[in-house]
């Protein structure tokens, strides 16, 4: 990780407007900015080297390709998980037009992400008993809490302002943000406020993008509101049944509320008045009108997480060394198992669940 190189100017006037607000302004986003009660602002951190965005395949996978015991096949979907009894004895799959199934000397890992795990369990009759059989899929073991908990970090595209001239995007066009609190009371910040330089909205806001706009965007990332994942039918080719339910508790819709009122102190500060030439939104409005395009605006963050939750309570579904309650030869590394969905962003400890998956497991 490293700064991001050569900001757009828009970026440290960002930086200067939250400064002018009362918040403190870090060198970088980790360290004493996260263990700061208060919050406070940075420009990003991006893993870019020499202009190329660097992933984890490329950091974890391509560097063992060459080794005799990893095999890697793309374009193949795994349709579920095999068991002879209560143990996981390998997984089929389809690749090429036919099925397959590939059998294992010792565990299988499944990282398949929040959205497609609870799926494939479901499949392979790891889930609710009533669930599975309304699908006459075989219950393998009952575990109420799979596809269930789903979170996730709703975003508001709805904060929009338009520059007098382009607003060019460097590095990741997302290059200051702010943590922040709704409510003082908080022992920490629950909201994550991005400066973007390019108009960043919703299918329903979408309307009001035009030239020279750029955005500032609240997030939230410590949500109360709860989700799901099912089954829409046995068929493994069928995409599940996402429930996001964003916002269906209302403490979410009034910290967002907060987001959008400091969103708009943020944009219309002094400090960024060379890139001001127009409020596009949200604008002067009553309380019910914000709330609305709140929900118009929400959008995710991308960061589903927790449908398949470590723990020892009913709903839990791994326990603390990733594996599957109730069965054998089965873990789960992947972010599905958070009991609830980190404060920022999701990558990085993703990551390190993979890695002390491999400690566990001595690779």
């Amino acid at each position: 990780m490293q700064p991001s190189v050569d900001p757009n100017p828009l970026a440290p006037a960002f930086l200067r407007a939250v400064s002018n607000l009362g918040f403190q302004v870090f060198d970088q986003q980790n360290g004493a900015l996260q263990e700061s009660e208060k919050g406070g602002a940075s420009i990003v951190e991006v893993r870019i080297r020499n202009g190329r965005r660097l992933n984890s395949p490329e950091a974890f996978l391509y560097p063992v390709l060459h080794q005799s015991n990893v095999t890697l096949l793309t374009g193949a979907q795994v349709s579920k998980i095999l068991f002879d009894g209560k143990t996981a004895s390998g997984v089929e799959f389809e690749w090429l037009g036919s099925t397959h199934v590939a059998k294992v000397a010792s565990e299988v890992i499944l990282a398949s992400g929040a959205i497609q795990t609870p799926k494939l369990l479901l499949l392979s009759g790891l889930g609710d008993r009533d669930h599975l059989e309304k699908f006459d899929i075989g219950v393998v073991n009952h575990l109420p809490g799979v596809g269930q908990n789903l979170q996730d970090h709703p975003i508001v595209g709805a904060g929009l302002w338009r520059s007098s001239g382009p607003v060019v995007p460097h590095n990741n066009a997302a290059e200051a943000s702010l943590f922040a609190k709704s409510d003082e009371t908080l022992d920490r910040p629950d909201l994550h406020i991005f400066n973007v330089e390019a108009p960043y909205l919703s299918e329903r806001t979408f309307a009001y993008a035009s030239e020279n706009v750029w955005s500032i965007s609240p997030g939230l990332v410590r949500p109360f509101s709860r989700g799901s994942i099912q089954l829409k039918s046995r068929n493994a080719n069928d995409a599940p049944v996402i429930n996001a339910n964003m916002l269906i508790d209302e403490r979410d819709l009034i910290a967002l509320r907060k987001g959008m009122e400091l969103t708009r102190s943020i944009g219309n500060d002094s400090a960024m008045k060379d890139f001001n030439m127009e409020e596009v939104l949200p604008g002067r409005r009553g309380s019910r009108e914000l709330d609305d395009l709140i929900r118009d605006g929400v959008m995710s963050m991308h960061h589903a997480t927790c449908t398949a939750k470590m723990g020892t309570d009913d709903m839990s579904v791994v326990d603390s060394s990733l594996r599957v309650h109730g069965v054998g030869n089965l873990r789960i590394t992947d972010g599905s198992v958070m009991p609830t969905v980190t404060t920022g962003n999701t990558q990085a400890p993703i990551m390190m669940i993979a890695e002390k998956l491999g400690d566990i497991m001595g690779f």
